[in-house]
C-alpha cells in the first residue's frame, strides 16, 4: 500500500476534512498450477474485504471509498503479476494541529 495524495476537501470551523488516496498493489508469482493473475486477484479481494470490514478504521477516519482498479495486468516479469487499486480515506484533523483528530 502506497500513499498517492492527501488533499483538503473542506474547512468547517476549526476542523479540516482531508482525503488521503492510497494505492494498493496486489503482487503475485506463479505457483504450481495457479497463474499470477488469479493469485493477485485473490489477494486484492482479501485486501478489499479487510479494508471494508471496519470502514471507519476504529474511529480514525470518516470513511473509505473505492476509487478504481486497473484490470490491465502489469507484468512484473514472466512469472509475476501486479494489480493496482486505489482507495480514498476521508478523515478530519484540527486546523491548528494536523496530528490531532478533529
Amino acid at each position: 500500500m502506497f500513499p498517492e495524495s492527501d488533499a483538503i476537501s473542506q474547512r468547517p470551523n476549526d476542523r479540516v476534512e482531508r482525503q488521503l488516496v492510497v494505492r494498493l498493489v496486489a503482487l503475485a508469482r506463479e505457483t504450481g498450477s495457479d497463474v499470477p493473475e488469479v493469485i493477485a486477484d485473490r489477494l486484492l479481494v482479501a485486501a478489499h474485504v479487510a479494508l471494508f470490514s471496519n470502514p471507519g478504521l476504529a474511529g480514525l477516519c470518516l470513511g473509505i471509498k473505492e476509487l478504481d482498479c486497473e484490470w490491465d495486468i502489469e507484468d512484473a516479469d514472466a512469472t509475476a503479476a501486479a494489480i493496482p487499486a486505489r482507495y480514498q480515506i476521508t478523515y478530519r484533523t484540527l486546523a491548528s494541529d494536523i496530528s490531532q483528530q478533529g
